[in-house]
């Protein structure tokens, strides 16, 4: 059995007020990944938070992350190792 945990936009304050990669803060969140802000990124806090804490609780075998790009067509998508 798989469990599938879809988070459709997580740049949701910023894409309101126009804002593609950007946070209200003024934060580009794709390069905020690696060391997030509780304070100044919550979503991609939050969103890492729930990661471990679900790969703390079962096995995970998959992280994917879909983004859509201003000059590219389609979509790409990245994939990284899980380090124990």
């Amino acid at each position: 059995m798989y469990i599938f945990k879809i988070i459709p936009m997580m740049n949701i304050d910023g894409v309101i007020n126009g804002n593609y990669r950007c946070s209200l803060v003024g934060s580009d969140l794709n390069r905020r990944w690696k060391n997030p802000n509780q304070q100044l990124h919550p979503v991609i806090w939050n969103m890492k938070n729930m990661i471990y804490e679900f790969g703390r609780r079962q096995q995970l075998e998959l992280i994917c992350d879909l983004h859509g790009h201003s000059r590219k067509k389609n979509i790409f998508m990245y994939g990284c190792e899980m380090k124990d």
